[in-house]
């Protein structure tokens, strides 16, 4: 995974490509691959019956899909996909998957037993991980990831770390990615 990097900046669809298409659907993962990105970032969570679907707040009409089954998600909101069928639309792009939890235990998609990471390392044991980066604003749940799939590339999220404490930290957790917020990195860019 190393290597494109050293090509020069990559363009990656938010979302897939949100601003044309509904945002982490497969309509959207497919538009990005037609218009030409060199990846995509989604966000994952667990359902109750270990699922791994795709999709922003992990709340519908305020019960966390973490315990919901796939079935009532797709009832819910048909259009939120599985990890496994954006995986197969995107093919060999770069994809950033982000595991959705918060590591706040007020937050309704705070999940202490880290289940998204570890369902996650069993699908990356039987894919192709050459292009994927697995990343969380979670040190815990990346934590969790990296030690059942070490062989992934894994990201930091640091919004909200002063950026030499954040660039300190993912070097210390051993993170070839990390992934900041543009005030992180200051108002003059020389």
């Amino acid at each position: 995974m190393s290597a494109p990097a050293q090509l020069g900046p990559l363009l990656f669809g938010h979302r897939g490509a949100s601003a044309e298409c509904p945002e982490n659907t497969l309509e959207a993962f497919a538009r990005a691959l037609v218009v030409g990105a060199d990846g995509v970032e989604l966000d994952i969570h667990a359902t109750a019956d270990d699922y791994l679907i795709v999709d922003h707040d992990g709340v519908i009409d305020g019960v966390p899909m973490m315990r919901m089954t796939r079935d009532e998600i797709s009832e819910a909101k048909p259009y939120v996909p599985d990890l496994s069928a954006v995986l197969s639309t995107i093919g060999s792009m770069i994809c950033n998957i982000e595991i959705k939890n918060w590591p706040f235990p007020e937050s309704p998609i705070h999940d202490p037993t880290q289940r998204a990471a570890s369902l996650l390392a069993d699908l990356m044991h039987t894919h192709d991980t050459s292009t994927i980066i697995v990343s969380s604003f979670d040190v815990g749940a990346i934590g969790v990831f990296r030690e059942l799939s070490p062989h992934v590339e894994t990201g930091w999220l640091t919004s909200g770390v002063a950026f030499p404490e954040a660039l300190s930290m993912a070097v210390a957790l051993g993170h070839p990615w990390m992934h900041c917020h543009d005030h992180q990195l200051g108002s003059d860019p020389g």
